[in-house]
Protein backbone atom coordinates (compact mmCIF):
# COMPACT_ATOMS: atom_id res chain seq x y z
CA UNK A 1 0.00 0.00 0.00
CA UNK A 2 2.82 2.21 0.69
CA UNK A 3 3.99 2.75 -3.01
CA UNK A 4 0.36 3.55 -4.26
CA UNK A 5 0.34 7.50 -5.10
CA UNK A 6 -3.05 9.58 -3.69
CA UNK A 7 -3.70 6.85 -0.97
CA UNK A 8 -6.47 9.08 0.17
CA UNK A 9 -10.39 8.10 -1.24
CA UNK A 10 -11.09 11.16 -3.69
CA UNK A 11 -14.58 11.45 -1.90
CA UNK A 12 -14.14 11.26 1.19
CA UNK A 13 -17.87 11.12 1.91
CA UNK A 14 -18.41 8.81 0.09
CA UNK A 15 -15.94 6.26 1.57
CA UNK A 16 -17.24 2.87 1.77
CA UNK A 17 -15.62 -0.20 3.88
CA UNK A 18 -14.17 -2.28 1.71
CA UNK A 19 -13.36 0.18 -0.78
CA UNK A 20 -10.16 -0.33 -3.03
CA UNK A 21 -7.58 1.85 -4.27
CA UNK A 22 -6.26 0.90 -7.94
CA UNK A 23 -3.88 3.84 -8.19
CA UNK A 24 -0.51 2.06 -8.96
CA UNK A 25 1.22 0.36 -11.62
CA UNK A 26 -0.45 -0.66 -14.92
CA UNK A 27 0.13 -2.10 -18.06
CA UNK A 28 -0.11 0.32 -20.64
CA UNK A 29 -0.50 0.91 -24.49
CA UNK A 30 -1.05 3.22 -27.55
CA UNK A 31 -3.08 2.44 -30.03
CA UNK A 32 -2.03 5.35 -32.06
CA UNK A 33 -4.56 3.52 -35.06
CA UNK A 34 -7.04 2.80 -32.98
CA UNK A 35 -7.03 -0.82 -34.05
CA UNK A 36 -7.11 -2.09 -30.21
CA UNK A 37 -10.32 -3.64 -30.31
CA UNK A 38 -10.28 -5.57 -33.89
CA UNK A 39 -7.26 -6.47 -32.55
CA UNK A 40 -8.59 -7.82 -29.49
CA UNK A 41 -6.36 -6.17 -26.97
CA UNK A 42 -8.66 -6.84 -24.19
CA UNK A 43 -7.66 -10.56 -23.98
CA UNK A 44 -4.44 -9.46 -23.92
CA UNK A 45 -2.66 -10.97 -20.55
CA UNK A 46 0.10 -8.40 -20.66
CA UNK A 47 0.82 -4.79 -22.61
CA UNK A 48 4.06 -3.40 -23.76
CA UNK A 49 4.22 -0.66 -21.24
CA UNK A 50 3.95 0.55 -17.68
CA UNK A 51 2.04 3.56 -16.47
CA UNK A 52 1.68 4.83 -12.89
CA UNK A 53 -1.49 5.86 -12.46
CA UNK A 54 -3.95 8.20 -11.12
CA UNK A 55 -0.87 10.59 -13.46
CA UNK A 56 -2.22 10.86 -17.20
CA UNK A 57 0.09 9.27 -19.66
CA UNK A 58 0.62 13.07 -20.67
CA UNK A 59 2.40 13.41 -17.65
CA UNK A 60 5.79 12.64 -16.48
CA UNK A 61 4.71 11.59 -13.07
CA UNK A 62 2.96 8.67 -14.77
CA UNK A 63 6.40 7.08 -16.30
CA UNK A 64 4.88 7.80 -19.66
CA UNK A 65 5.10 11.84 -20.14
CA UNK A 66 4.00 11.20 -24.08
CA UNK A 67 2.95 15.14 -25.41
CA UNK A 68 1.82 13.78 -28.75
CA UNK A 69 -1.76 13.35 -30.00
CA UNK A 70 -2.88 9.95 -28.58
CA UNK A 71 -6.29 8.71 -30.30
CA UNK A 72 -6.54 5.63 -28.12
CA UNK A 73 -4.89 4.32 -25.14
CA UNK A 74 -5.27 0.88 -23.30
CA UNK A 75 -4.60 -0.16 -19.41
CA UNK A 76 -4.46 -3.53 -17.69
CA UNK A 77 -4.07 -4.73 -14.76
CA UNK A 78 -5.54 -7.87 -12.35
CA UNK A 79 -7.04 -7.65 -8.65
CA UNK A 80 -9.02 -10.12 -6.72
CA UNK A 81 -11.59 -8.97 -4.45
CA UNK A 82 -12.58 -10.60 -1.20
CA UNK A 83 -15.62 -12.72 -0.83
CA UNK A 84 -16.55 -9.75 1.48
CA UNK A 85 -15.85 -7.21 -0.94
CA UNK A 86 -18.37 -9.49 -3.00
CA UNK A 87 -21.17 -9.22 -0.99
CA UNK A 88 -23.80 -6.53 -2.15
CA UNK A 89 -22.86 -4.06 -5.27
CA UNK A 90 -19.64 -3.49 -6.76
CA UNK A 91 -18.92 -0.54 -8.38
CA UNK A 92 -15.76 0.30 -10.81
CA UNK A 93 -15.05 4.04 -10.45
CA UNK A 94 -12.82 5.67 -12.95
CA UNK A 95 -11.83 9.61 -11.85
CA UNK A 96 -11.23 10.83 -15.33
CA UNK A 97 -11.64 9.62 -18.39
CA UNK A 98 -11.08 11.87 -22.16
CA UNK A 99 -13.53 11.37 -23.79
CA UNK A 100 -14.64 8.01 -23.85
CA UNK A 101 -13.92 4.69 -22.16
CA UNK A 102 -14.62 1.48 -22.43
CA UNK A 103 -14.01 -1.11 -20.00
CA UNK A 104 -13.47 -5.25 -20.34
CA UNK A 105 -13.69 -7.64 -17.26
CA UNK A 106 -12.36 -10.90 -17.82
CA UNK A 107 -11.81 -9.79 -21.70
CA UNK A 108 -16.07 -9.25 -21.24
CA UNK A 109 -16.91 -5.80 -22.07
CA UNK A 110 -18.53 -3.88 -19.16
CA UNK A 111 -21.59 -2.43 -19.81
CA UNK A 112 -21.94 1.32 -19.73
CA UNK A 113 -25.60 0.94 -17.56
CA UNK A 114 -27.96 -1.31 -16.36
CA UNK A 115 -31.58 -0.28 -15.84
CA UNK A 116 -34.15 -2.32 -14.46
CA UNK A 117 -37.65 -1.10 -15.93
CA UNK A 118 -39.93 -1.28 -12.53
CA UNK A 119 -41.25 -0.10 -9.41
CA UNK A 120 -38.71 -0.22 -6.99
CA UNK A 121 -41.54 -0.13 -4.25
CA UNK A 122 -42.63 -3.85 -5.54
CA UNK A 123 -39.08 -5.77 -4.76
CA UNK A 124 -40.65 -8.96 -6.30
CA UNK A 125 -40.94 -7.44 -9.88
CA UNK A 126 -37.09 -6.12 -8.96
CA UNK A 127 -36.19 -9.45 -8.24
CA UNK A 128 -37.71 -11.01 -11.54
CA UNK A 129 -36.13 -8.37 -13.49
CA UNK A 130 -33.00 -9.00 -11.99
CA UNK A 131 -32.97 -12.60 -12.74
CA UNK A 132 -33.82 -12.38 -16.15
CA UNK A 133 -31.11 -10.30 -16.88
CA UNK A 134 -28.83 -12.30 -15.23
CA UNK A 135 -29.27 -14.72 -17.64
CA UNK A 136 -28.24 -12.70 -20.06
CA UNK A 137 -24.91 -11.65 -18.47
CA UNK A 138 -23.90 -14.82 -17.97
CA UNK A 139 -23.87 -15.85 -21.33
CA UNK A 140 -23.18 -12.07 -22.23
CA UNK A 141 -20.62 -13.36 -25.53
CA UNK A 142 -23.65 -16.01 -26.70
CA UNK A 143 -26.16 -13.21 -26.69
CA UNK A 144 -24.11 -10.38 -27.97
CA UNK A 145 -23.26 -12.44 -30.70
CA UNK A 146 -27.10 -13.37 -31.55
CA UNK A 147 -27.76 -9.85 -31.10
CA UNK A 148 -25.17 -8.59 -33.74
CA UNK A 149 -26.24 -11.26 -36.08
CA UNK A 150 -29.88 -10.12 -35.61
CA UNK A 151 -29.41 -6.38 -35.90
CA UNK A 152 -27.36 -7.00 -38.75
CA UNK A 153 -29.77 -9.22 -40.73
CA UNK A 154 -32.66 -6.49 -39.84
CA UNK A 155 -30.50 -2.94 -41.01
CA UNK A 156 -27.75 -4.45 -42.90
CA UNK A 157 -29.98 -2.81 -45.87
CA UNK A 158 -30.53 0.68 -44.19
CA UNK A 159 -26.83 1.15 -43.67
CA UNK A 160 -26.20 0.89 -47.08
CA UNK A 161 -28.60 3.41 -48.03
CA UNK A 162 -27.49 5.51 -45.50
CA UNK A 163 -24.34 5.20 -46.78
CA UNK A 164 -25.15 5.88 -50.24
CA UNK A 165 -22.87 7.96 -51.84
CA UNK A 166 -21.28 10.01 -49.32
CA UNK A 167 -18.62 7.24 -48.44
CA UNK A 168 -17.16 6.72 -52.03
CA UNK A 169 -14.29 4.92 -51.79
CA UNK A 170 -14.88 3.07 -48.80
CA UNK A 171 -15.67 -0.73 -48.32
CA UNK A 172 -19.25 -1.35 -48.21
CA UNK A 173 -20.99 -2.40 -45.90
CA UNK A 174 -21.78 -6.65 -44.94
CA UNK A 175 -23.64 -8.38 -42.79
CA UNK A 176 -20.31 -9.65 -41.58
CA UNK A 177 -18.49 -5.61 -41.34
CA UNK A 178 -22.05 -4.38 -39.56
CA UNK A 179 -21.97 -6.96 -36.82
CA UNK A 180 -18.39 -6.46 -35.82
CA UNK A 181 -18.70 -2.58 -35.73
CA UNK A 182 -21.87 -2.26 -33.91
CA UNK A 183 -20.68 -2.58 -29.58
CA UNK A 184 -23.27 -3.14 -26.59
CA UNK A 185 -24.07 -0.22 -24.52
CA UNK A 186 -27.06 -0.34 -22.00
CA UNK A 187 -29.71 -2.74 -20.92
CA UNK A 188 -33.30 -2.15 -20.11
CA UNK A 189 -34.92 -5.01 -18.58
CA UNK A 190 -38.69 -5.94 -17.32
CA UNK A 191 -39.93 -8.53 -15.27
CA UNK A 192 -40.83 -10.33 -17.26
CA UNK A 193 -38.19 -10.44 -19.67
CA UNK A 194 -38.83 -8.20 -22.29
CA UNK A 195 -35.71 -6.19 -22.71
CA UNK A 196 -34.37 -3.72 -24.74
CA UNK A 197 -30.73 -3.75 -25.55
CA UNK A 198 -28.98 -0.76 -27.05
CA UNK A 199 -26.12 -0.82 -29.41
CA UNK A 200 -23.76 1.79 -30.41
CA UNK A 201 -23.66 2.41 -34.53
CA UNK A 202 -20.12 3.10 -34.96
CA UNK A 203 -21.50 6.15 -37.41
CA UNK A 204 -23.14 3.79 -39.71
CA UNK A 205 -26.54 5.84 -38.99
CA UNK A 206 -24.48 9.19 -38.33
CA UNK A 207 -24.56 8.54 -34.02
CA UNK A 208 -27.95 6.84 -33.73
CA UNK A 209 -28.39 3.72 -31.59
CA UNK A 210 -29.45 0.58 -32.45
CA UNK A 211 -31.86 -0.48 -30.59
CA UNK A 212 -33.24 -4.50 -30.25
CA UNK A 213 -36.35 -5.62 -28.61
CA UNK A 214 -37.69 -8.51 -27.16
CA UNK A 215 -37.96 -10.89 -24.24
CA UNK A 216 -35.79 -14.00 -22.97
CA UNK A 217 -37.86 -16.70 -23.46
CA UNK A 218 -39.28 -15.88 -26.75
CA UNK A 219 -36.09 -14.38 -28.23
CA UNK A 220 -35.90 -10.88 -30.37
CA UNK A 221 -38.20 -9.48 -32.02
CA UNK A 222 -37.49 -6.48 -33.52
CA UNK A 223 -34.53 -4.06 -34.29
CA UNK A 224 -34.82 -0.60 -35.08
CA UNK A 225 -32.39 2.67 -35.41
CA UNK A 226 -33.58 4.84 -32.68
CA UNK A 227 -32.27 8.71 -31.04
Amino acid sequence: MNNIPRQEHPKPQMQRKNWMNLNGAWDFSFDFGNSGIARKMFQEEKLDRKITVPFCPESALSGIGNKDFMPAVWYLRTFELTQEQRKGRIMLHFGAVDYEHRVWINSIIALHSVSLDCDEQEPEKMEGAFSFFKRLYDNQQKWDEEFRAYAAEELVQSAKEWQGDSEEGKEPITKESFAKRIRICDISMRPRGEYAVYYEDDDMFYGHVIVIRGSVEDGMESADIEG
